[in-house]
């Protein structure tokens, strides 16, 4: 599995806002790939081709910031770097080994200065080989790291900018291996360990055609670009029209967030970051940016279930009413006209309120962002008890069409995030406990008798409502009564269509035993790693943290697919007869 030892800021001038640069707090990152050796004069034409991809990325997605991901080697490493720093694109540096043996490794003395100003240039830094570990040794180790950056870069950036020729290579390191596992996945003797019924990750291509060397005598292709998809996404329309349709969800995400931002919590500038959960238990500045997406997409979530809620009480509602007006006792008080036309009207109203809601997408960025804010929620806690890996390595695997935007947003915010903090390991991970472990396990102790007695209550409500209306219909036939009797007679048996309705749109009979099995979860991994703690144990404490990152990350999934399958619309109420 690649893990970068750590991601940390360098010091130097920060990239120059250009005309790419944005606010949103997930990027889009671009990896590099491309010849060591490229025609000097081809050079300004490839320069014309990065510029132009780097600038129709940024006009189309104007809410995402652009990253570039570079190990900064020689040829086109260097330079995609410079163009992207002209642009205000912000350039992370993936070396291959650890920046002071890397320095040493340039071929000129003009190469060492130019890595120096890029360095120096870019936002952040990280190497796949911790500083802890001997001075890399010269030829085939370096070959082999070298090789080893471009595999993390392939699996773990949203789209592949390589500058190649086009000639299929098998080479270990070569650009057409990396264009092979970026189209086609990386074998998992490369790259993160998988089930073999998983689909592999793959992605697109903007293929920068680079020529090789040739004489000038040789005539040889000007360089073009053309943008490549991987087949598992069926034809190239298709492809496109898919990973565009993510980049898209991931800017409304971002411009979503920025006005969220600018409007909800302009006063936070300057207070101490602080972790997810009610505690507010302080976090460490460098996970500043995950933590935000965080909240940001726990936030939308809140905002768009209220919204969801309000229009499926409402929908029901003017259902209710224009089932009641149109039936017979209601019809009877007033003229045909006016009672079909209040039918016409709550009828119309609730099918307006409907596709208003499903226009704006309510439920689905509601389930979207939530599940997205959970899925980051794990992340953060993962992160700071030091274990390493991407939570999209382990999130929704059974939605990966609709769904690989919120699994691209956690790879971006993973590959970017800072390491590391100041605590020990044992810190980090008795923090965790606090606020995560303690906090989610009060919250589903709470979360489930509370939805258990909802269920309860609506479904009592309603079966009290159809033995009254049971009652009356009895009372009606004795008595031989009309009027308010006979407008409750029909009442009952609709409220309580409408109520079952409810209960069983908002799931919640479901969510109580998902919760109570959550919570007995949590539970159990509090007393468990109070004992590793206890015990000095702090690995089999982190252990059992990814273990239960994971069951929590299935359980999300779960409730997922819950709500996917319970969709907003406009019930059919039947008449009683």
């Amino acid at each position: 599995m690649l893990n970068p030892a750590a991601l940390q800021a360098v010091p130097g001038e920060p990239a120059q806002r250009g005309p790419v640069a944005s606010e949103g707090p997930v990027s889009l990152v671009i990896g590099i790939a491309g010849h060591r050796h490229l025609n000097d004069a081809d050079i300004p034409l490839l320069e014309a081709c990065i510029r132009e991809t780097l600038r129709d990325l940024g006009a189309r997605f104007p809410s995402t910031p652009l990253a570039l991901l570079s190990p900064l080697g020689e040829g086109a490493d260097r330079l995609a770097a410079r163009v992207a720093l002209e642009l205000g694109v912000r350039l992370i540096a993936l070396l291959p080994w650890p920046v002071e043996s890397y320095r040493d490794a340039g071929s000129t003395a003009s190469s060492r200065a130019e890595l120096e100003d890029l360095l120096a240039r870019a936002t952040a830094s990280f190497s796949l080989v911790s500083d802890r570990e001997e001075t890399v040794a010269d030829g085939a180790e370096r070959d082999r790291l070298y090789a080893r950056a471009r595999v993390w870069i392939a699996q773990q950036t949203q789209l592949l900018l390589a500058l190649w020729d086009g000639v299929p290579s098998d080479r270990e390191g070569a650009t057409g291996q990396t264009v092979r596992f970026r189209l086609e996945g990386v074998p998992e003797a490369f790259g993160v360990p998988r089930s073999p019924l998983d689909a592999v990750e793959t992605g697109p291509v903007a293929h920068v055609l680079a020529p090789g060397r040739a004489s000038a005598e040789c005539p040889r292709p000007a360089p073009t670009v053309r943008f490549l998809y991987p087949s598992t996404h069926g034809a190239e329309q298709e492809a496109r029209a898919a990973f565009e349709g993510m980049w898209r969800r991931i800017d409304r995400f971002n411009g979503e967030a920025r006005r969220l931002a600018r409007r909800s919590r302009p006063e936070v500038d300057g207070e101490p970051l602080k972790l997810p959960g009610e505690r507010g238990v302080p976090a460490p500045e460098v996970m500043r940016r995950l933590i935000e997406a965080q909240v940001a997409a726990d936030e939308l979530a809140m905002r768009f279930q209220t919204r969801t809620r309000r229009t499926l009480k409402a929908v029901l509602l003017l259902a209710l009413l224009a089932a009641l007006v149109s039936s017979a006792p209601f019809s009877q008080w007033l003229p045909t006209r006016w009672s079909g036309a209040l039918y016409v009207a709550f009828l119309g109203t609730a099918y307006g309120c409907y596709l208003w809601a499903k226009r704006a997408e309510y439920q689905k960025r509601f389930l979207d962002y939530r599940a997205l804010a959970e899925g980051l929620r794990v992340q953060v806690f993962w992160q700071l008890a030091g274990l390493e890996g991407s939570v999209a390595d382990h999130y929704l695997r059974k939605q990966r069409s609709e769904l690989d935007w919120i699994r691209q947003v956690m790879r971006s915010l993973y590959t970017l995030s800072p390491r590391g903090n100041e605590r020990t390991a044992r810190q980090a991970v008795e923090t965790v406990l606090e606020a995560w472990v303690e906090d989610q396990g009060r919250y589903y102790a709470r979360a489930a008798p509370r939805d258990e007695r909802m269920d309860r209550t609506i479904r009592r409500v309603g079966h009290v409502s159809f033995l009254i209306g049971l009652g009356l219909v009895l009372l009606k036939f004795c008595l031989a009564a009309s009027g308010p009797l006979a407008a409750a007679v029909s009442l009952a048996p609709l409220l309580t269509a409408v109520l079952l309705i409810y209960a069983d749109r908002m799931a919640f009979a479901q969510h109580a035993k998902q919760y109570a099995r959550m919570a007995q979860l949590f539970a159990n991994a509090r007393k468990t790693l109070g004992r590793s703690l206890a015990a000095g144990d702090v690995a089999h404490a982190q252990n059992l943290l990814q273990d239960l990152g994971r069951e929590a990350l299935a359980e999300n999934a779960d409730w997922l697919l819950l709500h996917r399958d319970r969709p907003l619309k406009v019930p059919g109420l039947k008449l009683p007869v």
